[in-house]
């Protein structure tokens, strides 16, 4: 009798073994490949198409993301930072403004190849929520901190789009 309650045991103890060995095995980094979304896996949180085929998304760590095949393949562009995206709106081709954490707000003027840094008025740690532009000079940046919200419109100057010039036109603050 416990000749075969020993033998149950020493068999479930292998099996595990085996099922343990094989299951460290299988999550080893070299036998895992990144699926999706190629070419990276950090955290999308926002994305806008210009049209059916050209698109562009962002995230976490400074991630963004362009695609020219309508989403089927991405490739990543260069942000210059590691700071988180939080919002993006494009106007067209060409020109997108992409806002996140600790008031981050950047435009690029070439299709996302590169981009520049934008300064919000002063406000102190205010996260860049979403953008939109209603058209090429107007648009406007929602941010949040804490117990307030803000709203920004551009200041066009010469019929382009100018954040230093920037005026908070709405302060929301909540109990």
């Amino acid at each position: 009798m416990k000749r075969i309650k020993i033998t149950k045991i020493k068999t479930f103890i292998t099996a595990f073994v085996m099922i343990l060995t094989g299951t460290l095995h299988a999550q080893l980094a070299d036998n895992w490949d990144w699926m999706n979304p190629k070419p990276q896996g950090n955290t999308i949180n926002a994305i806008d198409f210009v049209n059916d085929n050209l698109g562009f998304a962002v995230g976490e760590y400074g991630t963004i993301l362009k695609t020219t095949n309508g989403g089927v393949t991405w490739q990543k562009q260069n942000s210059g930072t590691s700071t988180q995206f939080i919002s993006l709106d494009f106007v067209d081709q060409n020109t997108g403004y992409a806002g996140g954490t600790n008031q981050m707000l950047k435009k690029t003027t070439n299709g996302g190849q590169s981009w520049q840094d934008l300064t919000l008025p002063t406000a102190a740690n205010y996260y860049v929520m979403d953008i939109k532009f209603i058209s090429a000079p107007v648009g406007y940046v929602l941010g949040f901190f804490l117990d307030a919200n803000k709203i920004w419109k551009t200041a066009a100057q010469h019929g382009k789009p100018s954040y230093p010039q920037v005026q908070i036109i709405f302060l929301i603050y909540i109990f």
